[in-house]
């Protein structure tokens, strides 16, 4: 687990803004809401401003505060595991229940319940579960777990590692993608209802070798939201992406398309993070997706057309064409995220590099913001962003790595989109306690004037290990 977060399992949980998910939720439609408020994805109270989740698994618990009164609450599991969960690995959101409210799916990819037997030397393995926590005008309300992994006291399936949601079949209720590893359909969809997520007429998907990301969006533009699937281990290595293509039924499509690193000029790593949004703004999503082990890195733009996504039009960039200094070690593109944070048309990219060194500080952490065009995305006016920015708080550190998850949506404001940078393996307020930043879109990119810190004081809770 350790391994796959690094190479940027948890960067998925990116929210594009004006447009479906990246890696997050696409606003379900709203034909069996019954609430007179309007539905915006990420608002847990229906207040009308997105409230912020950061996962902090070290300890298992899911820190949330809500927007508008600045009250923060923790969510813990309300089941019992013999071992330690890791709730908070992993969090989506999406109206589950069609009520109107967004809801929040808490993945706990370690979850063994108890009494359980058999396995290695009567060393039972984890099965993994996913926690539904519902909104309301009070805010998120635990419902009771219902998704948990399978169990067959051979393999561990981990249940949950990676989570993306969106309303697949058009009926008003968010439905749930969850990594299922060990078995041999290793993603899974789970259906809404009006009862929340659940197993009724659920979906399983074979396509790469243990998934390190997943998002939705509409790469053929035919109005619903297709599966996009990052495989970093896939073919030798090189990596590979799957797109499951939504039908007129409301299933996906069991045969994805697939591109490998090799036809797009990776050679490691391909699909360690993925987001999309229409970037070109041509009515067709566009899949971004990280290849943080691909020397320092790099990220490939896939865009979307009638047909899907085709290896023939990409756009790769590494992360030699932005700074004059790079080190195998990296990471550029273990984590992406989509939205339009300078306030034009166009969604820009923010690109986790968590391993870069500052200041002689090793594995620091920095990201890159890369404006969107009707061509791509444009080098000129980039950002490069560190705890060594003039307004970013705090200072760089080793080892924080800090660029590790990103959170792109519009949070602060009634315009631009914002960021929220995350550092899980960062020390503030207590060793390997974690942290995460906010930074404000502008016109100019990310600003750092009137930024947010959060912190934990909590040795190990690693908080920030996911946002939504």
């Amino acid at each position: 687990m350790q391994a796959r977060r690094m190479i940027g399992l948890v960067g998925v949980l990116s929210l594009a803004v004006g447009g479906l998910a990246a890696g997050g939720t696409a606003a379900a439609a709203t034909t069996h809401r019954h609430s007179s408020h309007h539905y915006l994805a990420g608002d847990f109270d229906g207040d009308g401003t997105r409230d912020l989740a950061l996962g902090a698994p070290g300890h298992d618990h899911v820190r949330v505060r809500y927007s508008h009164s600045g009250h923060v609450v923790f969510l813990h599991p309300n089941a019992t595991s013999v071992t330690k969960p890791g709730f908070g690995s992993a969090l989506a959101v999406g109206d589950f229940n069609g009520d109107g409210y967004s809801d929040l799916a808490v993945g706990a990819p370690f979850y063994q319940p108890p009494h359980q037997t058999g396995g290695f030397e009567d060393n039972p393995e984890t099965e993994g579960a996913v926690f539904e926590f519902d909104g309301s005008s009070t805010g998120l309300h635990a419902r009771p777990l219902v998704i948990t992994g399978p169990y067959d006291g051979d393999e561990p399936y981990d249940l949950g590692s990676v989570l993306a949601a969106a309303d697949v079949n058009g009926d008003g209720r968010t439905d749930l993608a969850a990594t299922l590893y060990g078995s041999d359909f290793e993603v899974q969809l789970f259906r809404g209802s009006s009862t929340g997520l659940g197993y009724s007429h659920h979906q399983e998907f074979n396509g790469g070798f243990d998934p390190t990301a997943l998002a939705f969006g509409d790469v053929n533009g035919d109005h619903r939201p297709d599966l996009v699937e990052g495989d970093a281990d896939d073919f030798n290595d090189d990596g590979s992406v799957h797109v499951y293509l939504a039908g007129s039924t409301g299933a996906l499509s069991s045969h994805p398309q697939w591109i490998r690193g090799n036809q797009v000029g990776v050679h490691h790593g391909f699909g360690s993070s993925v987001a999309v949004a229409d970037v070109n703004q041509d009515g067709f999503a566009d899949v971004v997706a990280g290849a943080s082990l691909d020397g320092p890195g790099s990220i490939v733009l896939l865009r979307g057309a009638h047909g899907g996504l085709a290896a023939s039009r990409h756009q790769r960039i590494t992360e030699a064409r932005l700074v004059n200094t790079v080190h195998s070690h990296d990471a550029f593109g273990a984590s992406v995220a989509l939205g339009k944070i300078t306030g034009d048309r166009f969604p820009d990219v923010v690109v986790g590099a968590p391993g870069d060194s500052v200041g002689g500080h090793a594995h620091a952490g920095a990201v890159y913001v890369l404006r969107g065009s009707a061509t791509g995305f444009v080098i000129a006016h980039r950002q490069h962003i560190t705890q060594a920015t003039s307004g970013v708080p705090g200072s760089p550190a080793t080892g924080a790595y800090f660029g590790t998850t990103l959170y792109v949506a519009q949070l602060v404001g009634t315009s631009n989109a914002d960021a929220v940078i995350g550092a899980p393996d960062g020390s503030y307020g207590a060793p390997g306690g974690g942290f995460a930043i906010r930074l404000r879109g502008a016109t100019g990119g990310l600003s750092a004037v009137h930024p947010m810190l959060v912190g934990d004081g909590n040795t190990d809770d690693r908080l920030g290990e996911a946002v939504a």
